[in-house]
């Protein structure tokens, strides 16, 4: 893995997500196919795949472009957001401006409302309302 801060190594007219200034950008091996804004987690090999709910615990960060399945099987690398703001993250619907969120537990690669219920503790903060199935959060360092 390649670590990168203040710049994903690309221009940001080649990147749809968003971060800011002070976000940490880490490069994975994708292990499977992601779409840019999906929330990722760790595998035991070192690479990353879509956070699924049965593991979305294991949630490390936020996929900054799409990886198809076959740039994935030929090794190639998906830069991740693992702390700082980011935009265009995909949400379910009902999370609001300062909300804590949670990987979901019940649709893979996206946040969802934290609600207090779960015994998990927040990775992120909304810092915006949902719009068109996205949301503006900060990503809070989890390693």
């Amino acid at each position: 893995m390649a670590f990168g801060h203040l710049s994903h190594g690309k221009s940001p007219l080649e990147v749809p997500i968003v971060t800011t200034e002070d976000a940490t950008i880490v490069a994975f091996p994708a292990g499977a196919a992601i779409t840019a804004g999906d929330v990722v987690m760790l595998q035991a090999d070192g690479s990353v795949v879509q956070s699924t709910a049965a593991f979305s615990s294991k949630a490390i960060g936020v996929a900054l472009e799409a990886i198809t399945a076959a740039e994935a099987t030929a090794g190639i690398s998906v830069r991740v957001c693992v702390a700082g703001g980011i935009q265009g993250v995909n949400c379910a619907a009902g999370v609001n401006d300062g909300d804590p969120l949670l990987a979901s537990a019940g649709v893979a690669g996206q946040v969802d409302g934290w609600g207090g219920a779960s015994n998990r503790p927040p990775v992120a903060v909304a810092q915006g309302a949902v719009a068109g199935g996205a949301v503006t959060l900060y990503w809070f360092r989890k390693y």
